[in-house]
C-alpha cells in the first residue's frame, strides 16, 4: 500500500506505517483531520486507540470514523450457524489470499445497549 501511495503522489509525501496499538509517531495536535476508515474492528479495545487519535488531532479538528454495521456482521454470522447475540462483543477470525499472500485477520465485533 505504501509503495502504491509513493508513486501516486511522490517522493515528497510523508508517509508512514503506523500500528494502531501502538502510540502514534506525531507530536500531540498535528493534524486538522483524522480519518480512521474501516480499521477499529482489528482492535480488541478501542479505548487506547481512541484516546491516541484524540492526542495528535488538533482542538476542534475533526475525527472521521466508519465501522461495518453491527447487524450486517450478526445476520452474516447468524446465517453461518453461530447464532451470535447481537450486543455480544465476539472476536472471529478469517483468513484472507491476496496477490498469492494468505494472512489470517482478526476481528472484533462489538455494539453497545
Amino acid at each position: 500500500m505504501l509503495e502504491l501511495a509513493r508513486r501516486r503522489l511522490g517522493v515528497d509525501a510523508d508517509l508512514r506505517v503506523a500500528d494502531l496499538a501502538d502510540p502514534l509517531p506525531f507530536p500531540d495536535d498535528s493534524f486538522d483531520d483524522v480519518v480512521a476508515s474501516l480499521v477499529l474492528h482489528y482492535l480488541r479495545d478501542w479505548g487506547p486507540t481512541l484516546a491516541e487519535l484524540r492526542r495528535v488531532l488538533r482542538t476542534g479538528g475533526r475525527f472521521i470514523v466508519s465501522v461495518d454495521h453491527p447487524f450486517a456482521i450478526n445476520l452474516m454470522h447468524r446465517q453461518a450457524g453461530s447464532g451470535s447475540d447481537y450486543f455480544a462483543t465476539y472476536n472471529w477470525t478469517e483468513e484472507w489470499t491476496m496477490d498469492g499472500q494468505t494472512a489470517q485477520l482478526s476481528f472484533w465485533n462489538r455494539c453497545t445497549r
